[in-house]
């Protein structure tokens, strides 16, 4: 389950995990939004909806992420920027929605940075 492909009829769910998970999942969105698409679709989304309109600004960045990414763009993905953005909660309640167990959905970067460090030793 963790590499099903985050879908539209997926969105409510996990924007309400979100909303769920922190009284400041409006400040969030951005954060977020930064691990999962460009800086010039995250001013596209920003200028579109200029009012306070949180829910539809996370909406329009699922469905860039999903139409950038296509098949990467997983709910194991999306669990690994919640946990990093330190929204567990939300993580959780998606993994549970879902049946994704923790074993299978590991924070994101780990690997890369335990590569990158091994390469630094390796180099010194």
């Amino acid at each position: 389950m963790e590499n099903t492909t985050v879908e539209s009829f997926h969105y409510r769910f996990i924007y309400e995990a979100i909303q769920g998970a922190s009284v400041y999942h409006g400040s969030k969105w951005e954060d977020i939004a930064i691990r999962l698409i460009s800086y010039s679709k995250i001013n596209e989304i920003t200028e579109r909806n200029l009012s306070t309109d949180v829910r539809k600004k996370y909406y329009e960045t699922f469905e860039a992420w999903r139409h950038s990414k296509g098949e990467t763009a997983t709910l194991g993905k999306l669990i690994e920027v919640l946990e990093i953005e330190k929204l567990p909660i939300a993580a959780q309640n998606i993994r549970d929605k879902y049946g994704i167990t923790r074993s299978t959905s590991r924070p994101a970067g780990l690997e890369f940075g335990y590569r990158r460090f091994n390469s630094v030793v390796k180099q010194t």
